[in-house]
This record gives structure tokens, C-alpha cells and sequence, in this order.
């Protein structure tokens, strides 16, 4: 219709119709003239336009809501497959109802919001503050990030999102580091870096290039927000390999690295393996990284690269497993110079694998 009156005039028509020839009773509360986007008929609404479309009402999407609330307030309580399994059968038989819908953006919602209720359940049953912070560091999530979920604040800037002043302090230690080892210092400057390493990337900052992150990558995408050191690492370190300088992440990178030599620089009574004991002690870190690769893709044992001890750095988070390792790790390192580097590293196994690679080439 034109306008408003024509309109009228025709539901007159057809109300006058429908009650004195078909004798049928017109519900007024339903009938109206008005567009049709503002009405809804069986949970659709029709889009305006010169190609009109169905859409999901606005009723439909506040009904299926209020149906799931009391759903996901009984599945605080179970285990997660299982309400993912009872929410499915609700959501099938209500997908099938409004199959027809042609409009994606009220659909998308409809899932944003339910993820989001079952993110909040999972949050809920993992309880602690230790549990919740070792869940998002095994899912990918760098420390500074999971320590700020565990801390709501107000909504961060792009400054504070990108870590603020220890992410500045990061980069140059980061930058330090790639001018020294592409020009080795004396002592007294080596020692220098190695304690920036420990204190800024360790100890402020706390990221670090382990196969557990790699790992998060691969699953879950790089997000430039909260692995910018990590990426840096990465793009340092292949530029390193490609000039020539095969161990520069783990000689002036590593932080956990640089504590081991460190502590035990002033011990006299370490052991200094020949040649031969040296390549005996890369084989047995390379046989005990493709053991833990092989449990961790066939077994089903998801988090055992998350128990690298480089996460003790942020010790009031770290798990009693990952400080054991640390422990151990610096026991080691009193009488193997970076004995933990030598004989249990799985990254430096990965790392040393695809530089030997490299320079075969």
C-alpha cells in the first residue's frame, strides 16, 4: 500500500469479508496496518526493501533466551560434554523450526551468546584463581593477559591491551639482546644481559618461545595483541639462522637460561662434558622431545608441554609440577653448565633440530 488510509481501507474490506461471508472472527489484536518489519507472524518477521527476506523476530530470540537461562544455571553443576549433548537437542528442534530464516546476524548472536554462558560455566567449575590462570596459559594465553582475567578492571587502552611499559621494557631488552649476540660483548656486558633477561622477559614480562606456545598457534590462531614478544622472538630468531648465528635464542634469549648460568658461573666443581658426552646429551633431550611430542598428539595429553619451567617466573601462578621442573632444572645446572638446556629442553631440541636444517641447506 501507498499510505495509511489505503491500507485501512483494505483491512476494512477484508475484515468485512472475512466476518459476514465466511462468518470467521478477526483476532483485532493481531491485525494492524503497519510495516512489516514492526509485525511478526509464527516467530518470523519480513524485511522491507525490493527484495524482502525472513527474519528471526524479536520474540522468538527473547523466548529462546528465556528458556535457556534456567538450562545453563542447572549445568553449573555437570560435567560440560554432557550439557553441550542436552543443549543440542534443544537447539536442533528449535533450528529446525526457523530453518527458513534468511537473515546470519540475529543467528550470530543467538550463538555469541550462548558461547559466552558456556565459557562462564566452564570459569565457574575450574574454581581458583591457580587453576583458572594454569587453564588460559595451557589454552595459548600470554601470562600478562591471564593474570589481568583473573583481575577485572576497567576496560584497558591500547597502551595498557599491548602490556603497557613492561612490553616496552621487553622490546629492548629483546632488541639488547640481537645487537649483543650479533656482536658478543666482554664478560662484564654478558653478565648485564643475562640479568635484563631474567628480571624484564622472565620476571616483568614472563614470555617466553616454548612448544606449548607453538603449539597454541597452531591450534588457535596469533593474536598480535597478546603474543607481540613471542611473534618478535620468532622473527629474530629465523633472521639469526638465516645469518648464521644457529644458538642465538638460547645463549642470549632464554631467561630460564640465563638464571642457570647465573647461579652456577662461581662453582668449581662443574662437570664439563667432552665432545663426545655433549652429542650423547643432545640425543637424549632429542629422544625425551619426540617422546613428549608422541603423548602429547596420540595420547590425548594435551598440557604435557605445559609443564616447561619457564613459567615459574610468575611463581605465585606457576603449579607445583612446573616448579618442581624449575627446581630440578637449577639443581641440574650446579654441575652441568645449563644442564637443564643440555639434557631435558624439548624447545631447544625443536630449536637446534630446525637450525641444523637450515644450515644443511
Amino acid at each position: 500500500m501507498r499510505s495509511q488510509r489505503a491500507g485501512e481501507r483494505t483491512l476494512a474490506s477484508v475484515k468485512h469479508f472475512l466476518e459476514k461471508r465466511l462468518r470467521l472472527k478477526v483476532n483485532e489484536k493481531k491485525s494492524a496496518v503497519d510495516r512489516t518489519q514492526r509485525r511478526q507472524f509464527l516467530g518470523y518477521t519480513i524485511s522491507s526493501g525490493t527484495k524482502p527476506k525472513l527474519w528471526l523476530s524479536q520474540k522468538a530470540r527473547a523466548r529462546l533466551r528465556a528458556k535457556l537461562r534456567p538450562f545453563f544455571r542447572r549445568a553449573r553443576g555437570r560435567a560440560l560434554d554432557q550439557s553441550i549433548a542436552d543443549l543440542n537437542v534443544i537447539l536442533r528442534g528449535w533450528m529446525a523450526y526457523y530453518r527458513k530464516v534468511e537473515a546470519p546476524t540475529p543467528l550470530k548472536t543467538l550463538s555469541q551468546w550462548i558461547r559466552r554462558k558456556l565459557r562462564c560455566i566452564i570459569w565457574r567449575q575450574w574454581k581458583t584463581e591457580r587453576t583458572r590462570y594454569r587453564r588460559l596459559r595451557a589454552l595459548g594465553m600470554d601470562s600478562r593477559d591471564a593474570y589481568f582475567q583473573l583481575t577485572p578492571r576497567n576496560p584497558p587502552s591500547t597502551y595498557q591491551r599491548f602490556g603497557g611499559w613492561k612490553t616496552l621494557a621487553a622490546l629492548a631488552a629483546l632488541t639488547l639482546a640481537f645487537l649483543f649476540g650479533m656482536s658478543p660483548p666482554k664478560k662484564r656486558g654478558r653478565t648485564a644481559l643475562l640479568i635484563v633477561n631474567v628480571v624484564v622477559l622472565g620476571c616483568l614480562a614472563g614470555t617466553f618461545l616454548t612448544i606449548g606456545k607453538l603449539l597454541a598457534w597452531l591450534a588457535h590462531g596469533v593474536s598480535l595483541q597478546n603474543d607481540l614478544i613471542p611473534i618478535l622472538m620468532l622473527a629474530l630468531l629465523v633472521v639469526a639462522i638465516l645469518i648464521g648465528r644457529r644458538t642465538w635464542y638460547c645463549a642470549w634469549v632464554c631467561p630460564f637460561g640465563s638464571l642457570q648460568e647465573l647461579l652456577a658461573r662461581r662453582i668449581p666443581w662443574r662437570w664439563k662434558p667432552s665432545p663426545r658426552r655433549q652429542k650423547q646429551l643432545r640425543l637424549f633431550r632429542s629422544g625425551l622431545w619426540l617422546l613428549l611430542l608422541f603423548a602429547g598428539w596420540t595420547l590425548g595429553m594435551v598440557d604435557v608441554f605445559g609443564y616447561e619451567p619457564f613459567g615459574a617466573f610468575q611463581w605465585e601462578h606457576a603449579s607445583a609440577v612446573v616448579l618442581g621442573v624449575a627446581a630440578m632444572g637449577i639443581v641440574l645446572s650446579l654441575f652441568l653448565p645449563r644442564g637443564y638446556c643440555r639434557c631435558l629442553c624439548p624447545t631447544g631440541a625443536l630449536l637446534e633440530f630446525l637450525e641444523s636444517k637450515e644450515t644443511e641447506k
